[in-house]
């Protein structure tokens, strides 16, 4: 019995730590490589349709507002409307600079009452008079002034996502992440010819299509589950590597780990619900696995943790160590290159920016599991807002948590390879706390 629960201890760790995880970084990695050299994805042609703008917005700050009024003001056509569902305080002011901002561009902003952003953005359709809606974040600008013509391409169209200019070293870190998980889950396989479910920030689509498909789903991550029940609809929609979006950066290492919980605890409830969406045989598997990265990721942790307290025979660590390893070589290279080649900084620049990504990410990964975990419970949650203000604690305690995990795990027993593994997590984290304050300076 106890060789048996040895057994099963072992296979569950290898697992956890190294098979599923290799399996996304495999996964990401050849996703790269692979669409390098492919023909870029283009909308091909603009329309000169009429649209409107809806930004759903809580507590932000005013001058955020003013600047995005005056950037869709600028476009080529214009937007005959700006619609902003507002929550929480500071309404009037909003309206204020909005209407200060928005030369020749018709203002509303209401207060929606609502808990969450699709249900905002619903209200805001109400509103709406145009055969367009093109739906934008506070923070987030335009990459050129035919936005608006790109964005009324075709019924539903995806914009590239790119971060704007990183104003120190951890905006850099998390500008190479953005940028680079940009290129994956949009470029890549759009130039593979799969479909692009992320309809995030910037995207737009007919009224018409929007209003027949029932509005956004009141999800955490409505603009995932509308790119899904889009396909299940048979709409696939248009990706353009032309049509950019530039997106803001969280200022803090707090907003930004709000944001990847955000992404992470509703990517886990959509995979809870996915059989109800509607999709069939390879669109569910690939739906499936797209949906899980973040999960599969952070299960890494507690699998090295359970590898550490119960060892496993050397030839099946070596195999499953080999597996992640090489696929995390293949995805590390992949940021490198993006780095340097994509985003323009010198070899060496561009090895400690991927360094200082690496660490970031992998700092989070406790974050992630309990939120994923929270998503497939079915725990709901409100209006989660990724903080654009500076300011706040620098480690919280779910990292603590890790931490103290981890050097319980080394304690027990000789030293082995699986414990030096462990100590990434504790070592990135520490990393992170140390270097912070350098890199928000």
């Amino acid at each position: 019995m106890n060789g048996l629960a040895a057994l099963s201890s072992w296979i569950l760790g290898l697992l956890m730590a190294f098979i599923l995880p290799g399996l996304v970084l495999w996964v990401n990695g050849l996703t790269y490589t692979l669409s390098m050299n492919l023909r870029e994805c283009r909308l091909g042609r603009t329309r000169r349709a009429s649209y409107d703008v809806i930004v759903a917005a809580k507590e932000e700050p005013v001058e955020l507002v003013r600047r995005l009024a005056w950037a869709v003001s600028g476009l080529n056509p214009p937007p005959r409307r700006l619609i902003i569902a507002w929550d929480g305080e500071g309404l009037d002011e909003a309206r204020r600079a909005a209407e200060e901002a928005a030369r020749g561009v018709e203002v509303i902003v209401f207060r929606a009452g609502c808990r969450s952003k699709a249900c905002a953005v619903n209200k805001a359709l109400s509103h709406v008079s145009s055969e367009y809606v093109v739906i934008l974040d506070i923070g987030d600008e335009p990459g050129s002034r035919d936005y608006g013509a790109r964005a009324t391409a075709c019924r539903v169209v995806v914009p590239r996502w790119e971060p704007q200019r990183p104003l120190n070293m951890f905006e850099e870190a998390v500008a190479l992440l953005v940028s680079y998980g940009s290129r994956i889950l949009y470029t890549g396989r759009c130039r593979l010819g799969l479909p692009v479910y992320f309809l995030g920030s910037g995207s737009s689509a007919s009224t018409r299509t929007l209003r027949a498909m029932g509005g956004l789903p009141d999800e955490v991550l409505e603009d995932v589950g509308f790119g899904l029940e889009l396909l299940a609809a048979g709409i696939k929609p248009c990706y353009g590597e032309e049509h950019v979006l530039y997106v803001g950066l969280p200022p803090s290492y707090a907003g930004f780990r709000k944001q990847q919980a955000r992404w992470a605890m509703g990517a886990a409830k959509l995979l809870r619900r996915l059989g109800s969406l509607g999709l069939e045989g390879r669109a569910r598997l690939d739906a499936a696995l797209y949906l899980s990265q973040y999960l599969l990721s952070s299960l890494q942790l507690p699998g090295l943790i359970l590898l550490a307290l119960q060892p496993p025979p050397l030839h099946p660590l070596l195999a499953c160590l080999g597996f992640w390893a090489a696929g995390m070589a293949l995805a590390g290279t992949g940021l490198y290159v993006h780095a340097s080649k994509e985003m323009g900084l010198g070899a060496r620049k561009a090895f400690f920016a991927s360094a200082r990504a690496s660490a970031v990410s992998m700092a989070l990964t406790p974050v992630l599991l309990a939120y994923s975990i929270r998503g497939l419970l079915g725990i709901r949650v409100g209006f989660i807002k990724t903080p654009k203000k500076r300011g706040s604690r620098l480690i919280p305690v779910s990292e603590a948590v890790a931490l103290a995990a981890c050097l319980a795990a080394l304690a027990f027993g000789p030293p082995s390879p699986v414990k030096l593994l462990v100590l990434m997590y504790p070592v990135s984290v520490a990393y992170v706390a140390v270097r912070l304050r350098k890199w928000l300076s």
